[in-house]
């Protein structure tokens, strides 16, 4: 993010890393969290997962992750509540502000 602090950046792709890592491995060969079927767990990962690629954090290392981010983004009631590019800038300066402090 132009402009912030280093030390903190890299923290935060560290921690970053670690969940994505986290949730890859979770899937395991199952198409969603939990087993089968979408579960709550989709719902609240999905809402930071799926803007990822929007604030430039790849999902190319985790090919499972981004198979699931795929199909959910793919479903009628998540692209009819899909994110809007105004809201993710939002985000990044709500982001921005709490990395200044």
């Amino acid at each position: 993010m132009p402009g912030g602090d280093p030390e903190k950046i890299e923290k935060a792709q560290q921690k970053i890393t670690i969940v994505l890592k986290f949730f890859e491995n979770l899937l395991d060969d199952r198409p969603y969290f939990a087993s089968h079927n979408l579960t709550l767990a989709e719902v609240v990962a999905g809402t930071v997962v799926s803007v990822l690629p929007s604030v430039g954090v790849s999902l190319n290392d985790y090919p499972k992750l981004s198979a699931w981010n795929d199909r959910l983004v793919a479903r009628p009631t998540w692209q009819a509540t899909e994110t809007t590019p105004e809201a993710i800038e939002d985000l990044k300066s709500i982001v921005l502000a709490r990395m200044a402090q």
